[in-house]
């Protein structure tokens, strides 16, 4: 893919051939300096140089040549005229759209005295000078203002203003960096009094060339910001008066002001006029190209006049940066997103944080690059056409319904849609209102807070079906809202208040949610539809012109894809209405069935051919699974397999003739315990409204395989919930945490020797072959888990192909393939040469090159006279003398052949999958050679570039290796595993392919939004707000069917590992949600798949830890569940968080043999870090478990956690605990009260306002008058926040460790002070806990307050004569 450079505005690309030439010429030809030297050399430079300042005083209509001063780039240029101009007390005008180039300059020189006002901007970029004389101020000096902005391209009004300052006795600085190059600028016309330029943009010259013009009277008054050798006036020690010297301090940039001159030489030669046309032209092309995208802003100017070659656009509803993103990586179209260095400008455009996705043109740019980024909408649609029988046809249909704008919108079928949709939740929410008044009958207080509130928004839920019968207007004004809702006191009915609360607050937001749809009268919705129609009819014609000129093109070079063939086949298969042809029954005649296997996968085109080949289902015999269905991403539809199976009537009630269905729902792959809990979460989440079908009795799976797998204890579904929530020293990476936990438990199933059916149908270990660990999506999270595995000692495999060319033997032999073709690669020699074909080591390497430190690593190789460098030599020639005439693949072959690759990497640890990988790659080569790749110089640089653009060749093995498997759910379909583990269930569902321009549905058609070109706004029209919400439930539907896939993969264990932030809070929603079974609108509002699995388990009797642990109430409890063992943790890897980041590198030994034999003695050593926190010692434990080198175990919740009292939006616990720790550090134990001292640091910017509000004075009021703050006030010496680091022995943290060992050990101790008997350690603890739990807590401290004990005594030369933790909640100490 050949990129598109657009984004001229950050630097010109590409330069001007003579620019790099110049430059070339210069450093290679010349090389001398300026000013420093009497030779020819030095003064054909000086000419150079003086003939660019000639140059530039002609653009810009400068004074005089001496004027230009040359610096690195525009911003050291207004460096200069800020900083040397400016005085304090002087008063600075900018103008709103100013580049941090000016600002952050300014802002500096407030601290001098300088201030300075912003003229305000429209938001269209365009300066409102008639608020100038207002701004004036007595001490106004200047005004700063830049040619036209960098963010939208509006040209700034500069000759009016300079008329201004000039009437003011005003100086007038001007950046010109978006416009000098492309606009005529004459300083003197324009009223300047200094002008900044940059070399690197629209002028065309190399990065790192700026300066700036200024008339000759302003010198004396500018300051120069360096100073330093000039090459002249070399007798003083004064800076220089006379320019340009005055300002060019030092060394120039000579190279670059040399491509700087042979760039202005090629702009005076093509012209400015002619290149300022030019762009305008482009950026005309583009801004009508774009305005007619829905879905997208465009900011700025409405059309090309009066802005530079620059177009931000926003996309409505989506990240700007996933966009670019997606326009380099699928387009190669390269933009700039962001705030481009101008946040105050995109807070005037009202593009602010998000920033905007920049255009900006150039030169070379051309109007088919334009074009590219317009055409990728076509494509799609089109793309997504070839799924219809006839595509041409379902078009025209498109084009009808745009065609006639109906009456009323409940007549469309996105109208009817969202109305359905509406009463459905309205429907939920009814119940759901009902249901938690019945909760408040126990509870008066609640009852008369809440209760007549509740029943009255209930009751109008209930009447809006009948409301929705008047039309679509009566339906929004009955959209109830809540009244304000009474007190509620007392804390026996705090826990039904906040159930109450929380289903309130979810119900308001379902009701914003339909307000918003239907507060739009209906007249002005249809509105909408009528001014979109013209440009969605035009892109339906679009489509349709470019879809048969396509196939002609396909004709005209006699090729054709599968999906011609399929429409091909209907083409002769049936006529005009669908029947079957003449040479469809004939065809159909050779046949007496026609049977199709994964029949839920197949598309409407495919159906038709099967339709025309059966007589018309007459013969048709299909099999699937509807609840396997997870490919309608390649355009499967699952309701084609549906409707079948929901009208056809099973096989023993059916008469002749008449269409059946056979119900095989026995399942003889997975144990009792894998199917109950499947079923037992799919009957309460699964339906026809989500999920698009019910899953009753005859959905659920039925165990069949009682011979194979009798009972046995442990076999239970798991489900691992974890909690990770940053600590105040330390933040967690998600996947990291859930990687190592599924080691861990990985490991702890090979070490128990967990047992699992045997081919022979006998009990044996498990092996790691036997495991499959599942995601959505293992790509972005590979690297984790292997990662994590390998740390475990546990092999593992993915079969995915970015992982291949990591691996060990691919990279080495690319790399011994590199070097064949050309021996002087360093990198890859040197790889090659330390593998284990040859073994060298590093000493050896060293040696080599010290017969030749210079040059290339092959020249010293050359020169070396061992035998190993002897045979090493004559094997590479031997092998560059056969690459003349063989192919790759036969050249990979002879290599494996002569270095015995395959038995030396087959030895190896993981030696089948290694040699698999080998024979893959050959099969990979011999695929290229047959494709005309064959000869080594082009498969090698196929290569290459694929892996310099970080796309993957296709290459995959035969089979899986040996390992734990790592894959996609989409990949395992069709297989299964004795053990599954499936992670990644907090990934949240993706909604990216919804915020398109235009969406497509196949029943529903086309939505777009409404682009009104006069008020520069679009928004959605109510057929994408139909069709988005289709496409969700849909997709969500088929997320559901990827779970189930998931879960039917097990044959014996089935583990599922969840692990989120904010748990907590995460189940308390779900709860207000949470039924048996699930009603569908609960099930809709599900964010990620983990939540299907806690829903029905919030209600059953296996989900008490979850709900002891969030202190969350569902409204229905079940007494059966589907015997799931449930289990709470929080951060139980954080201990291995800490442990070196980086995995243990593969050292190539001197033979497989010595791998195989290797027991290296100090395996105990590599565990231990080389520094750790005293906070790593929390609680771990230091048994014999530890010392053996065995799994450490991590600390599980208890069921019984103290209630986590939630406020309104409080901050997370950890940043309330780094506020109180933040509070305990500056406190003063003598002063005013603490919340008079909270508001003091909140003043001096020590503690943010959310900070200062999350803060429980109570507690600390409660510690002021506790004996150990008295102590602390008598103490004669106190430290508070005492930081320290100190080599101890390794043993502290690993009794393993050998007696000499050492580590760094780091820490910051809360509070410590002196007395006559020694030191007192004091550490703070926020944990919510009770009294009583206090001494059983601290015990989970006393490594970590051991540590700082043992580091003060050091540190401080003092014994330490107590260890003191106080607990805030409980108001309670505990000495240890």
């Amino acid at each position: 893919m050949e990129p598109i450079y657009l984004d001229n505005a950050s630097t010109s690309f590409p330069k001007p051939p003579q620019v790099a030439q110049a430059m070339f010429d210069y450093v290679t030809g010349c090389g001398c300096n300026i000013g420093r030297g009497g030779y020819e050399g030095a003064y054909q430079a000086e000419e150079t140089v003086l003939r660019t300042r000639q140059q530039l005083c002609r653009l810009f209509h400068g004074p005089d040549s001496r004027c230009v001063a040359f610096t690195k780039n525009i911003t050291e240029s207004l460096n200069v005229l800020l900083k040397g101009l400016l005085r304090p007390g002087d008063h600075v005008l900018v103008s709103a759209m100013e580049h941090n180039a000016v600002m952050r300059p300014l802002t500096q020189l407030t601290r001098r005295g300088v201030t300075f006002d912003r003229i305000p901007c429209r938001p269209d970029g365009t300066l409102m000078t008639e608020r100038l004389p207002g701004l004036l101020r007595e001490n106004t000096r200047a005004v700063v203002m830049l040619h036209a902005s960098n963010v939208c391209g509006t040209l700034l009004p500069a000759a009016e203003v300079g008329a201004f300052c000039r009437e003011n006795g005003l100086l007038f600085l001007l950046d010109t960096a978006q416009t000098a190059g492309a606009f005529p600028i004459d300083m003197e016309a324009i009223g300047a009094d200094a002008l900044a330029f940059t070399g690197h943009k629209g002028l065309m010259g190399p990065q790192g060339t700026g300066g700036f013009l200024l008339r000759p009277e302003l010198a004396a008054e500018l300051e120069p910001l360096l100073s330093g050798g000039t090459g002249s006036a070399s007798h003083s020690e004064e800076v220089p008066s006379f320019l340009p010297d005055r300002f060019e301090a030092g060394t120039l940039n000579l190279p670059g002001i040399m491509g700087l001159h042979a760039a202005l030489t090629w702009l005076e030669e093509a012209g400015i006029d002619a290149i300022r046309a030019h762009e305008q032209a482009l950026t005309d092309r583009f801004l009508r190209g774009a305005a007619s995208i829905p879905n997208l802003r465009l900011v700025g100017l409405a059309g090309a006049e009066n802005r530079a070659a620059v177009v931000p656009v926003v996309p409505e509803n989506t990240d700007p940066a996933f966009v670019a993103d997606a326009l380099g990586r699928e387009f190669g179209i390269q933009v700039r997103v962001g705030l481009h260095c101008a946040p105050n400008a995109h807070r005037t455009l009202g593009t602010f944080p998000t920033g905007a996705i920049r255009f900006s043109f150039g030169p070379y740019n051309t109007p088919g690059q334009v074009d590219r980024a317009l055409e990728a909408l076509v494509l799609d649609l089109h793309q997504k056409t070839q799924s219809h029988p006839h595509p041409l046809r379902w078009l025209e249909e498109l084009k009808r319904d745009w065609a006639r704008t109906p009456e009323h919108l409940p007549d469309t079928g996105c109208g009817r849609y969202l109305m359905e949709d509406a009463l459905r939740k309205a429907d939920f929410w009814s119940r759901r209102l009902n249901q938690a008044v019945e909760d408040m009958e126990d509870y008066p207080a609640v009852y008369k807070a809440y209760g007549d509130r509740f029943l009255e928004a209930a009751q109008a839920l209930e009447h809006l079906r009948d409301k929705a019968e008047q039309g679509w207007d009566s339906l929004g004004q009955a959209v109830p809202v809540f009244r304000r809702m009474g007190a509620v006191r007392g804390d026996e009915n705090a826990a039904c208040r906040d159930r109450s609360k929380a289903v309130l607050e979810q119900c308001k937001k379902a009701l914003k949610d339909i307000r918003a749809t239907f507060s739009v009268p209906e007249e002005e919705l249809l509105e909408d539809l009528r001014q979109m129609a013209p440009a969605m009819l035009a892109l339906l014609s679009l489509t349709a012109r470019f879809t048969l000129r396509y196939q002609a093109e396909k004709v005209r070079r006699n090729v054709m894809d599968f999906s011609d063939q399929e429409h091909y086949a209907i083409d002769l298969l049936t006529d005009g209405q669908g029947q079957p042809t003449d040479l469809a029954r004939q065809v159909a005649s050779r046949y007496r069935e026609v049977m199709v296997d994964e029949y839920q996968d197949s598309n409407q085109v495919q159906n038709c051919i099967f339709r025309a080949l059966s007589d018309r289902e007459r013969r048709l015999f299909a099999v699937g699974d509807v609840k396997q269905s997870i490919y309608r991403f390649r355009l499967a539809d699952p309701t084609i397999f549906l409707e079948k199976y929901l009208s056809y009537v099973p096989a023993s009630e059916a008469e002749e003739g008449q269409p059946r269905k056979v119900l095989l729902s026995r399942n003889f792959r997975s144990r009792r315990e894998v199917l109950d809990g499947t079923n037992f979460v799919f009957r309460s989440v699964m339906s026809r409204e989500m999920g698009e079908m019910d899953y009753g009795d005859d959905e659920q799976l039925y165990f069949g395989a009682e011979a194979a797998y009798p009972p046995r204890p442990g076999m239970e579904p798991e489900l691992h919930f974890i909690s990770v929530e940053n600590t105040q020293e330390e933040s967690f990476d998600r996947t990291e945490m859930e990687a190592r936990f599924t080691a861990r438990r990985i490991r702890q199933l090979l070490d128990e020797k967990f047992q699992v059916q045997g081919e022979d149908g006998r009990p044996r270990p498990v092996e790691p072959e036997d495991i499959v660990i599942l995601m959505r999506s293992p790509r972005a999270r590979l690297a984790a888990y292997t990662a994590a595995l390998r740390r475990e000692n546990i092999p593992c495999t993915s079969g995915e192909s970015e992982a291949f060319f990591s691996t060990p033997e691919a990279a080495v032999m690319v790399s011994f393939l590199q070097i064949i073709d050309n021996p002087r690669q360093d990198v890859p020699l040197i790889a090659v040469l330390r593998s284990p074909l040859f073994g060298f080591s590093a000493d050896r390497l060293a040696l080599i090159r010290a017969l030749q430190p210079e040059g290339d690593y092959y020249d010293a190789l050359c020169l070396d006279d061992g035998a190993d460098t002897a045979d090493f030599r004559r094997l590479l020639e031997e092998l560059r003398l056969a690459a003349r005439d063989m192919t790759a693949d036969r050249l990979l072959w002879k290599l494996y052949t002569e270095c015995h690759a395959l038995a030396v990497f087959g030895a190896m640890e993981g030696g089948a999958a290694r040699k698999e990988n080998l024979i893959a790659l050959y099969t990979y080569a011999g695929q290229q050679a047959a494709a005309g790749r064959g000869g080594l110089f082009d498969f090698v640089t196929q290569l290459h570039d694929l892996l310099e653009e970080g796309r993957q060749p296709p290459i995959t093995t035969r089979t899986a290796g040996s390992g734990v498997q790592i894959m996609s759910v989409h990949r395992s379909k069709g297989l299964e595993f004795p053990v599954v583990i499936l992670t990644d269930l907090h990934k949240a569902f993706n909604a990216d392919d919804f915020r398109r321009p235009v969406l497509v549905h196949p029943r529903l058609g086309l939505g777009t939004e409404r682009v009104d070109r006069e008020k520069r706004i679009r928004y959605d029209t109510v057929t994408k707000t139909a069709v988005a919400a289709a496409l969700t439930r849909e997709s969500k539907s088929e997320e559901m069917r990827i779970l189930y896939v998931a879960l039917t993969r097990a044959k014996e264990k089935l583990i599922c590992v969840q692990c989120m932030a904010h748990g907590r809070k995460r189940l308390a929603d779900l709860s207000v949600l949470a039924d048996m079974p699930t009603p569908p609108e609960a099930v809709a509002g599900a964010k990620c798949p983990g939540d299907w699995l806690l829903l029905p388990l919030l209600c059953a009797p296996e989900g008490e830890p979850l709900r002891r642990w969030a202190e969350a109430e569902p409204q229905t409890r079940v007494g059966l569940g589907g015997g799931w063992q449930v289990q709470v943790w929080e951060n139980p890897t954080a201990a291995a968080a800490r442990e070196r980041e980086d995995a243990p590198q593969e050292v190539p030994p001197e033979s497989a043999v010595e791998v195989q034999e290797l027991d290296y003695p100090h395996q105990a050593a590599c565990r231990i870090p080389t520094k750790v926190t005293a906070t790593q010692l929390k609680g771990r434990e230091l048994d014999e478990e530890i010392a053996q080198g065995t799994v450490r175990r991590v600390r599980q919740v208890q069921v019984d956690t103290p209630r986590f009292l939630l406020g309104e939006r409080p901050l997370p616990a950890a940043q309330r605990g780094t506020a109180m720790h933040l509070l305990m550090q500056y406190l003063d134990l003598n002063g005013p009260d603490p919340e008079e001292q909270a508001a003091s640091l909140t003043a001096r910017h020590l503690l943010t306002p959310e900070q200062a509000a999350s803060l429980d004075l109570e507690q600390v009021r409660r510690f002021l008058a506790s004996p150990l703050a008295q102590r602390i006030r008598r103490a004669e010496q106190v430290y508070r926040e005492y930081r320290f680091s100190l080599l101890l022995p390794a043993a502290l943290y690993d009794p393993a460790a050998e007696p000499e060992d050492e580590l760094m050990l780091q820490g910051v101790v809360d509070c410590a002070f002196r007395t006559e008997e020694g030191l007192v350690i004091v550490d703070f603890k926020t944990d919510r806990i009770r009294p009583e739990e206090a001494p059983a807590r601290a015990e989970l401290y006393r490594p970590q307050l051991t540590a700082y004990s043992q580091a003060l005594s050091r540190v401080l030369e003092t014994p330490v004569a107590e260890m003191v933790l106080y607990f805030f909640a409980p108001g309670c100490q505990v000495t240890l």
